[in-house]
């Protein structure tokens, strides 16, 4: 079963990573080493094979390339379909849903359709509440094809999507949606009557137990969509290490059937009765908790193993376990690379191998204790690499935070399952409720207490890099070898592969020099953001991108802040705001808050933006000190090369043409960033002679470049960037002008993120494509 598992999981991965013939040969090897060591038989290699031809294949024929609302998109459109998920609040005056439609109308043209969409409605909450899962509603809305990641560490909104096999997203404005019928499926009305019962039961707690209390009770006992907590209590539960509290997992589905069987056995029904009443409660339960992949997992498994129980047959554990992946990896072969799905499995995974190990060993320490000790140690190191890998943190004080809670949560687990039995029943005394809630109002504020002492300890949460994937493959070696060791003892052969895996692991970590004068030209629409490396591994950040969107979000934080994190990047050297126009200083405040910045260059010229009163003030705050340009400035000097600033000191132009203009050179090589001055103010600055890579101005507006300049100055590359924008940036003339040049034409709108590399030979220009860098072009000979 591990082995059969395992062969599915890899053709899975083969297919949607597109390693199949690599993979292939590798599952090759590995069958002809099993046979000719005799651990497999011929026929069981050839089952191997077919195994992960047929994970493949079914995961090949399971996932849709698109739908018919993807080839209708963009379009607004009149839609009509059945809520097919649970609606949630992230945003006050915003739900969202998945949503099975049947119908969509473009202007007189109707089409039937089985496709899937992800709904956000924007309206009152009193009004969108009254949606429900499984009701058929019909809207207008704008039908679009989501965000792909265009910049290295950006989310990618569509491929999560179409890990649902949805390629689509419809944003619905005020007033405009309307329920239009209740669900007619025995199956879809028992889904809706379970979540209303959900939220019957919330709401009769609510009586006693306030915010952010009742949001912690919804998602200890019910899951992470019962109930959205407010964003500093999952702030805090982050840093402290305690996220997961505050979604239902496989302890839930153990307590809500240990506490049935131990009803029924007290009251000495029939065994069996009890183990089937069991079984059937454990599917209600998940059923209102929204089929997230740890209780799923936990309820499944539990479920099997009472129905062995039935046929008095005992499963192995890790097998049990390795089989409910399968299934659920059958239903959606894309769960696997759902962040839920491998934390729940890893850390089951980890607890199964470990804990009856450790018990053994120490077999003088109480079980309790032990227990209380071994389960958040173990879950902590299972966990670790992939939460660095998909979080980019690690939570100093988790391992400490979840001994305090256990006994916490063990409490609130109970009592409130047992409280929501009580309010499920029709007429049940409120005030038998209302004492339950009582005693556990001040538990969940004990819980609350311990996630703000341990998140507010000094670093408790530690931002790393993002993990390679070899890097995880070697940490998981060592776990294994180590389980190997304790287990069946220490052999030479089992010594010399730890310490050479953990030496590899280790070396990992040390970064290789670089050298090379790099820029990262990010995709953030209409407006500039600029991350140069110099020689001397200095970090400069030329502008910040727009200011956040509808005030949640901020392209500094989610593309310029993710790539910093993910490489490592603990601080910026200088913070170049080349004007105070909130397409190039938005993000300023955001970053400063988020990463340290040493310096921060900006113009002394005060105009009418906000942003010109309020950065500098919050820079003299944080203590960063602020540099002003002058016509000429030399900041950075490095082997065969400087970095300078430089701006004009005509007071009569406007704040574009007072932009901080930039350049650095290496090996008589130089790169130029405009800001959004125009070609005749960068031509009046003493620049240099030669200029290789040029970041034009304003996006590409009019007087911005021409064909001599680019020529003159032997430009190879015009980068602009550059989006949609009322102001129809790049002008006609303007991109004309770099096509008659000498210079390759680059736009951040239609080539993604860019990156230009300098190195003593050559110049090395690379586009962000298909979750990778692509090599465009390799300039050589080019001193």
């Amino acid at each position: 079963t591990i082995i059969l598992t395992l062969t599915y999981m890899l053709g899975i991965i083969a297919y949607f990573k597109q390693y199949e013939f690599l993979f292939s040969i590798l599952l090759c090897f590995v069958t002809i080493y099993l046979l000719f060591t005799n651990k497999i038989s011929k026929t069981f290699s050839i089952i191997m094979i077919l195994v992960f031809v047929i994970g493949n294949t079914y995961t090949s024929n399971k996932m849709k390339k698109d739908d018919l609302l993807k080839t209708l998109a963009p379009a607004d459109a009149v839609i009509t379909g059945q809520v097919s998920s649970i609606p949630t609040t992230t945003h006050q005056n915003k739900t969202k849903f998945f949503l099975n439609a049947t119908n969509i109308r473009i202007k007189d043209q109707n089409y039937q359709t089985k496709s899937k969409t992800y709904v956000t409605i924007e309206d009152e909450k009193e009004n969108y509440q009254k949606i429900k899962i499984g009701d058929e509603i019909q809207f207008f809305a704008k039908l679009r094809i989501p965000q792909e990641a265009t910049n290295p560490s950006q989310f990618s909104y569509r491929n999560y999507l179409k890990n649902f096999n949805t390629f689509t997203t419809a944003y619905v404005p005020k007033n405009a949606w309307e329920i239009k019928d209740s669900p007619k499926t025995t199956k879809w009305k028992a889904i809706q009557q379970l979540n209303i019962l959900r939220q019957k039961i919330i709401s009769k707690h609510n009586k006693i137990i306030k915010t952010p209390n009742l949001e912690i009770l919804g998602g200890v006992v019910f899951g992470d969509d019962a109930i959205s907590p407010p964003e500093e209590i999952k702030s805090t539960f982050i840093q402290s290490g305690l996220m997961h509290i505050l979604a239902a997992s496989g302890l839930n589905v153990a307590l809500i059937f240990g506490i049935w069987f131990f009803i029924f056995s007290k009251l000495k029904l029939p065994y069996k009765f009890g183990i089937t009443t069991g079984i059937f409660l454990i599917i209600i339960y998940t059923l209102m908790t929204g089929l997230g992949p740890p209780v799923l997992r936990a309820a499944l498994m539990l479920t099997f193993a009472l129905i062995g129980k039935l046929i008095n047959r005992d499963a192995d554990n890790i097998a049990l376990l390795l089989l409910v992946a399968a299934i659920l990896l059958i239903h959606n072969p894309s769960s696997l690379f759902d962040v839920g799905f491998q934390l729940s499995f890893t850390v089951t995974l980890a607890l199964l191998t470990f804990c009856p190990l450790l018990a053994e060993k120490t077999k003088g320490i109480p079980q309790t204790i032990a227990g209380a000790l071994y389960v958040p140690i173990i879950a902590q190191i299972a966990i670790a690499p992939i939460q660095m890998f998909y979080f980019n943190n690690f939570a100093i004080y988790s391992v400490f935070a979840n001994i305090c809670s256990i006994p916490l949560v063990s409490a609130i687990s109970f009592m409130g399952f047992i409280s929501s039995i009580f309010a499920a029943i029709p007429k049940f005394p409120d005030l038998v409720i209302m004492g339950f809630d009582y005693i556990m109002n001040p538990i969940l504020s004990g819980l609350v207490y311990i996630s703000n002492f341990f998140a507010n300890l000094p670093n408790s949460l530690l931002t790393t890099t993002q993990l390679h994937p070899y890097q995880i493959a070697l940490y998981y070696s060592i776990l294994i070898c180590i389980f190997i060791a304790a287990k069946c003892g220490l052999t030479k052969k089992l010594t010399s592969f730890i310490v050479i895996t953990t030496l590899s692991l280790i070396l990992s970590f040390i970064p290789f020099k670089n050298t090379n004068l790099e820029a990262i030209f990010f995709n953030v629409g209409n407006a500039d953001a600029i991350l140069v490396k110099t020689p001397n591994n200095k970090q400069i950040l030329i502008d910040t991108a727009r200011l956040p969107f509808l005030g949640n979000y901020s392209a500094a934080k989610s593309i310029i802040y993710e790539y910093l994190k993910d490489n490592g990047i603990k601080e910026i050297d200088y913070l170049i705001l080349t004007h105070f126009d909130a397409d190039h200083a938005g993000g300023a405040i955001t970053l400063m808050n988020l990463i340290k910045i040493n310096n921060l260059v900006i113009s002394p010229y005060k105009d009418d933006d906000e942003l010109s009163i309020t950065i500098p003030q919050y820079a003299k705050e944080k203590g960063i000190n602020i540099i002003y340009p002058n016509k000429e400035k030399t900041l950075e000097t490095y082997t065969n090369g400087e970095m300078k600033i430089f701006q004009s000191n005509n007071q009569k132009l406007d704040s574009n043409n007072l932009s901080v203009i930039t350049t650095f050179t290496l090996n008589g090589t130089s790169m130029l960033f405009a800001g959004d001055a125009e070609i005749d103010v960068v031509k009046s600055l003493p620049i240099p002679q030669k200029i290789d890579i040029f970041k034009v101005g304003h996006h590409g507006a009019e007087n911005t470049v021409t064909t001599e300049f680019l020529n003159n100055k032997n430009v190879k590359a015009a980068i602009l960037s550059t989006g949609p924008s009322a102001y129809n940036h790049p002008t006609p003339n303007t991109v004309k002008s770099i096509q008659k040049s000498n210079a390759i034409l680059l736009r951040t709108d239609t080539d993604n993120a860019i990156k230009t590399t300098i190195t003593k030979k050559d110049i090395k220009i690379y586009l962000f494509q298909n979750k990778g860098w692509k090599t465009h072009k390799v300039l050589k000979n080019y001193v």
